[in-house]
């Protein structure tokens, strides 16, 4: 579909150079392979849908199609919320006059009005999502984030590939005044969705939308230039050739780690799914905490199993806790290994690095629903929240805000890795509801 879209802007060849980068690039290539995350490409396509039916519209003056794009971009809204930008994409767009365009964008802005309610009334509120509030310097690392993993930023040649984008995209827009202020349009359109994001590491499927647009950026930027520029054959292929080798180098080198990824997880999954006795913990595992949950859920709830194994992700778990009886089990070179036996040593690593009498101190208020964590006494080094009986590490900032639900309950303890390798952590305390606050030095 983007190729078609692209075609009411460009030649059927920069159509296709367009839509080949879009097809190998990183956040498609994962997206793909998930059916959790599948409704991403789905969205896409219905909003590219509506794009493409609402600029034949505004050049046929058939107003029909415009009723007919407002009923796909609501379902485009529906697969996934990042789409809701499209109509203020559609209202600025270069076609036509500001009075017909909006004239034309109606059906699209009563989608929006039948949207907004029907989320509130899903979700309970316009915004949802749990996570850190995002502050000022997560908006200054927002576009190393976003570039990083579409071209591997972590190279001299996927730094220059990105600049060489951004340059094409911007550089040649430069020439007419609306053409340019469409594009840094855009761009905010497509960065607003992740915004609530920027705290954290931006996963692929959140750069998705921003991806598809780069690639628009680039079919019209090397059109643009092969317009404009002499040499223009030259100048155009070896831009092309450029953008396209790094793209389809870093999508493999991703494919590859992802593939490995996905196998441990299906061996651990199978671990927790299928395997008998609760007395074998699974430790070090691949995947969220979440992944685990739901198949001892399947487990006991849907297949009528008795209780299996548990999971386990830091080693203070065998300080604390009496393993006699238990067996230990983790993954190595695609199996599910026993790994008892190692126990000891991970336990005499690990008090080789604690520290129990290294200085700390967790302050936490939960006020309705907003986390506050001051965290101390280091102001370098990194903090994370171990949560839950199998201690998953979610990375804390030293003073952080999280958004939660109103019922949010956890118990939890902080560690502290220090620079020069030394470990502490703090007791188990409890948050929720009916214990708002935490007040802990030592």
């Amino acid at each position: 579909m983007l190729y078609f879209v692209l075609l009411l802007y460009v030649p059927s060849t920069f159509a296709a150079i367009g839509s080949a980068l879009f097809v190998i690039g990183t956040p498609v290539t994962e997206i793909v392979t998930q059916l959790m995350t599948r409704h991403y490409l789905e969205g896409m396509v219905l909003a590219l849908i509506a794009m493409y039916l609402f600029v034949k519209a505004l050049r046929t003056k058939w107003i029909v199609l415009a009723w007919v794009s407002g009923l796909v971009y609501i379902l485009a809204m529906a697969a996934k919320e990042v789409y809701v930008p499209l109509v203020l994409a559609v209202l600025a767009l270069p076609e036509n006059t500001w009075r017909i365009r909006f004239k034309y964008a109606i059906p699209l802005l009563l989608a929006i009005l039948f949207y907004i309610p029907w989320r509130m009334w899903m979700l309970g509120e316009a915004v949802g999502g749990d996570g850190s509030i995002v502050k000022i310097q997560d908006l200054l690392l927002l576009p190393s984030k976003i570039l990083q993993p579409l071209f591997n930023c972590n190279t001299l040649w996927g730094v220059l590939t990105a600049f060489i984008v951004l340059g094409i995209i911007f550089g040649m827009s430069w020439r007419r005044w609306h053409a340019f202020l469409y594009t840094i349009w855009m761009g905010v359109l497509v960065l607003i969705p992740i915004l609530p994001l920027a705290h954290g590491g931006l996963h692929l499927r959140y750069v998705f939308a921003i991806w598809v647009t780069l690639c628009v950026g680039v079919s019209i930027g090397l059109f643009n230039l092969w317009r404009f520029a002499s040499w223009r054959i030259f100048v155009v292929s070896l831009l092309w050739v450029n953008i396209i080798l790094i793209t389809f180098i870093n999508s493999n080198n991703h494919m590859t780690n992802y593939v490995e990824g996905m196998h441990r997880w299906r061996a651990e999954g199978k671990f927790i799914l299928d395997e008998t006795g609760i007395e074998k913990l699974l430790v070090e595992p691949k995947g969220p905490t979440w992944f685990y949950s739901y198949l001892t859920w399947l487990r006991q709830e849907v297949f009528k199993r008795p209780k299996g194994p548990s999971v386990v992700y830091d080693d203070v778990f065998f300080l604390d806790n009496d393993i006699v009886g238990m067996s230990v089990w983790t993954y190595s070179n695609g199996y599910i290994i026993d790994a008892t036996r190692d126990v000891a040593d991970s336990i005499k690593k690990l008090r080789g690095i604690i520290r129990t009498e290294a200085p700390l101190s967790v302050k936490v208020d939960f006020k309705e629903t907003k986390i506050s964590l001051q965290l101390g006494p280091y102001h370098d080094g990194n903090y994370f929240a171990l949560v839950g009986n199998n201690l998953f590490p979610h990375p804390v900032r030293r003073e952080d805000t999280i958004k939660v639900r109103a019922t949010f309950e956890a118990i939890f303890r902080i560690r502290y890795n220090s620079p020069e390798g030394w470990i502490t952590y703090s007791p188990l305390f409890i948050i929720s509801p009916e214990a708002r606050s935490v007040l802990w030095k030592r």
